[in-house]
């Protein structure tokens, strides 16, 4: 077939580029909003639904597994009344006292770890905190006295731990009740339901996932305060010790990379589409990123609430937007792909 330049009329290249911008803009947005320090996309992958569910969300696991944990209810903290250790807050002696009977100084006493008196989830947050210290103290070019102080401050994180636990058995033991009424429900549905069961239990298992949500961020406190403490033991002329000691307390996990390809594809791919650079490219990347998030909540899926199936609709309609643009090359007008490479197109 003979070769020729494809000709387009003015509306038609102003509604391309008009469209090429505006997507790019809206990248470009998103991008910078997903600067701030808090982003994360934990809670969009934890969310997602449909046949990838699974993979998606092991890309962002809960912090120390507390939804399979927490869920194990406490043993009866009597029993583990001749371990417990009370902290003596007298100034002058600032001393530990380990004793069978609960002091006036301290009326909740911990026991020492390890131990499952805390239940599951606080022997695997204790298990998971003692390992970042062990792992702190195996750094190289650290003193036996940071050693000693990073030691002395997991046992006041794990205090402040017990004391947590101690102080919500009684929330505990509502949330497995609950937890154990949803159940209940789910059997029940099963087993033939009211059409309105659905809506039912979505809103018990609505309620009941929020209840351990600020327990969570309370231990989460507790552990940022913990890992500050830390982060803090080497001085100011152990630069290599405290470079590999950020490591130890923050590695980069698989959650964070997400972020950052997040963060980044979504800001290069609304500059490139807004100056029309590498444009087939881009948009194309654009695209698969949308096919990605449409995928975490498949319109088919039941269970999907509406407005998401409308924002699916409208991703699935810029994916089409999308792959236009990368066909036609777009950025051949008004951009700089037209600059360095020319307007001619095979057709």
């Amino acid at each position: 077939m003979a070769k020729r330049d494809y000709q387009m009329g003015f509306f038609g290249v102003a509604f391309l580029v008009a469209l090429r911008v505006l997507i790019g803009v809206q990248f470009l947005t998103a991008g910078i909003d997903k600067l701030d320090p808090s982003f994360s996309s934990a809670g969009f992958l934890r969310s997602a639904s449909g046949p990838l569910a699974g993979f998606y969300q092991s890309q962002a696991p809960l912090p120390h597994q507390w939804d399979q944990y927490l869920l194990s209810p406490l043993p009866p903290g009597e029993s583990f009344e001749s371990e417990r250790v009370y902290l003596d807050r007298d100034k002058k002696t600032k001393a530990w006292i380990v004793g069978k009977k609960r002091t006036k100084i301290d009326r909740v006493g911990h026991i020492p770890f390890p131990t499952d008196a805390y239940g599951p989830w606080a022997g695997q947050v204790a298990s998971d905190w003692y390992e970042v210290v062990k792992q702190f103290q195996g750094l190289p070019g650290i003193s036996d006295e940071q050693q000693q102080a990073s030691e002395a401050e997991f046992n006041n994180a794990y205090y402040r731990l017990a004391r947590f636990m101690e102080e919500h058995r009684g929330d505990l033991a509502d949330y497995h009740h609950e937890a154990s009424r949803l159940s209940e429900m789910k059997r029940e549905a099963a087993n033939g339901s009211p059409p309105f069961a659905k809506e039912r239990i979505k809103a018990k298992k609505a309620q009941v996932e929020a209840i351990p949500r600020p327990w969570v961020a309370e231990v989460a406190a507790l552990e940022e305060g913990f890992y500050e403490s830390l982060a803090a033991l080497p001085t100011d002329e152990q630069t290599e010790l405290a470079a590999q000691a950020s490591g130890v307390l923050y590695p980069a996990t698989t959650l964070h990379r997400i972020d950052n390809l997040v963060k980044w594809l979504t800001l290069i791919v609304g500059v490139c589409l807004i100056v029309g650079f590498c444009t087939r490219l881009a948009a194309v990347a654009g695209a698969a990123f949308l096919v990605s998030i449409i995928s975490t909540q498949p319109p088919w899926v039941e269970g999907i609430a509406a407005n998401v199936k409308l924002i699916v609709g409208y991703q699935g309609i810029e994916v089409l937007a999308l792959l236009l643009l990368a066909a036609i090359g777009a950025g051949a007008w008004a951009g700089l792909d037209g600059l360095i490479w020319g307007r001619k197109v095979e057709s």
